[in-house]
């Protein structure tokens, strides 16, 4: 397989994390950089942090300072420039929270995803009924003079674009999906978006790099919140009115556990695929499916 090119997003992560550890590795603290490279310290931070660019000649420089070679160098010059591409985003970022951008960045070039769903269903799987369906429920509970409230065109909008990113790209990641059965019978608009999203997880469980797996209520809960492992690097977490993103190994180590824990109890891909097609018959008749019982 030949490994893409890193997105503007991780192209930064990697660049700070390749500075980061060129800078411990050389036994220079961010104070010692500061006073030899004639910057203040605070610049020093947020440089690592990413909080702020860095132009061409001073990242050759500061490389140097740290002891990195040509070929290194050359490497993270091109992936700051990487860094400073566009993507589909950009035109988004007013409504986007940066915990939401670099979630979107990373998963633009990701190579494999893992998400785990208990109330409803991703976002990377909803059709445009069930998702204006969710954000508006959400938007409902916003005061008239909030602006988030008017923002549920561009949210919905935003939901449409990562799926055609992420799903219908050149090179789609693997995309591995363990919905609770809860998810299927939560009321998120009427019968007819019901059925149209049933349909449509039942569609996308037959692409070749698409897995989903119902957890069935015979089991147990395997976590009270839905989120979102990006290659193994950084896990999103999603609440009413909060993000949480989580980046360092131990906790990423942690949700990778608890999701291969609740994979190994999904329905098979045979039964999956018959509880989507029975719920979603339901749904089309006018009916409000009801579980079965697997064990």
């Amino acid at each position: 397989m030949v490994k893409r090119d890193p997105g503007p997003i991780r192209a930064a992560r990697m660049l700070r994390a390749d500075l980061r550890r060129a800078r411990e590795a050389s036994g220079i603290t961010q104070q010692e950089v500061a006073e030899r490279m004639s910057w203040s310290l605070s610049k020093v931070t947020r440089i690592e942090s990413g909080d702020v660019g860095i132009t061409s000649v001073d990242l050759r420089a500061l490389a140097r300072l740290l002891g990195m070679g040509e070929t290194a160098i050359r490497e993270v010059v091109r992936r700051n420039e990487a860094s400073r591409a566009r993507g589909w985003w950009y035109d988004y970022r007013t409504v986007m929270s940066s915990t939401y951008v670099d979630l979107v960045g990373m998963e633009s070039d990701a190579e494999q995803l893992r998400e785990y769903a208990v109330s409803v269903v991703p976002g990377l799987l909803q059709t445009p009924a069930y998702a204006t369906s969710v954000v508006s429920s959400v938007g409902d509970h916003f005061s008239p003079e909030d602006p988030e409230k008017f923002e549920s065109d561009l949210r919905v909008e935003i939901r449409l674009r990562r799926q055609q990113n992420v799903l219908d790209g050149s090179d789609p990641p693997e995309l591995m999906v363990i919905l609770d059965e809860s998810v299927l019978y939560r009321a998120v608009g009427d019968f007819e978006t019901m059925a149209g999203q049933v349909r449509r997880l039942a569609e996308l469980a037959r692409r070749p790099q698409v897995r989903i797996g119902i957890l069935p209520f015979e089991r147990r809960c395997h976590c009270p919140h839905n989120y979102l492992i990006v290659d193994l690097d950084l896990v999103y977490a999603e609440m009413m009115t909060d993000e949480i993103r989580f980046d360092d190994p131990s906790h990423v180590e942690v949700y990778r556990r608890l999701f291969d824990s609740a994979w190994a109890e999904v329905l098979d891909a045979d039964r999956t695929g018959q509880l989507l097609q029975r719920v979603a018959g339901d749904y089309e008749s006018g009916r409000w499916p009801r579980p079965w019982l697997w064990e």
